[in-house]
């Protein structure tokens, strides 16, 4: 059952690079001619977690919570010590379903909720995850990166498949770009090193407005998510706005 294994602590890693294979390939088109993305970018604050960086009194060292997939801030003897960090709307789930380590369609993940794209596979190989942040203490996004784990799909003994915790969201990165900067800024060094992935094949979430108008003049389907974070409503809505860019 879901966080009922407990996993090995890790050493802090440096961020995974981009996969120099990626390539410029031409758009992604399942069997039904649905395309999909190539790359899928979020925005860490406020769109994967809760606090942003910068409401946090303490923050890195992080302790992990396997049980529920939390962190909680040590501080290193700052005040604000004990400040709970966590996951926002679905985005442990849908980084599990992008990564798709079962091989299963989109509606095994999201139930009802996938709708018209519930037999979209997505294949690791070719949709791949990106992070495009402007957090002020990228030191803290990246380490909580290292600790935080996607939520996959894998067989019990019966042969059922059971939500669990899986890989971190650091291993689940193609290319992370957490940095002080603009986001048209942050796209463009995700496009050259993905391999030059067109602009109309990446997929973004955001909670700011301006971040989103910003990088959707660059033919990025760009999803606002100023609420709650990414669940399934928003990844359907990008999928659909994606169709028709």
């Amino acid at each position: 059952r879901l966080g009922a294994v407990a996993f090995p602590r890790r050493q802090l890693l440096p961020m995974p690079v981009a996969a120099s294979t990626m390539g410029a390939d031409a758009a992604v088109v399942n069997d039904d001619g649905i395309r999909l993305p190539r790359l899928v970018v979020f925005d860490l604050d406020n769109c994967c977690w809760t606090p942003e960086m910068y409401q946090l009194y303490s923050g890195a060292p992080f302790a992990y919570n396997e049980s529920e997939n939390i962190c909680t801030s040590s501080g290193g003897g700052r005040r604000g010590r004990g400040e709970v960090v966590s996951l926002l709307g679905n985005v442990a789930e849908i980084w599990g379903c992008l990564r798709n380590k079962a091989g299963l369609p989109l509606s095994a993940y999201a139930g009802a909720e996938a709708g018209r794209f519930g037999d979209v596979v997505f294949d690791p190989e070719t949709t791949r995850i990106c992070i495009a942040s402007c957090c002020d203490e990228p030191a803290w996004g990246r380490e909580l990166l290292t600790k935080f784990r996607v939520v996959e799909l894998q067989q019990d003994g019966g042969g059922a498949h059971v939500k669990a915790y899986g890989e971190t969201m650091a291993e689940a990165v193609s290319v992370a770009k957490i940095h002080f900067g603009g986001k048209r800024e942050h796209h463009q060094e995700i496009q050259r090193e993905s391999g030059g992935v067109e602009f109309r094949d990446m997929i973004f979430f955001d909670d700011a407005g301006h971040h989103i108008r910003d990088v959707g003049g660059m033919g990025v389907t760009a999803v606002h998510t100023p609420h709650g974070g990414v669940t399934w409503r928003s990844l359907v809505e990008a999928l659909e706005q994606f169709q028709r860019a």
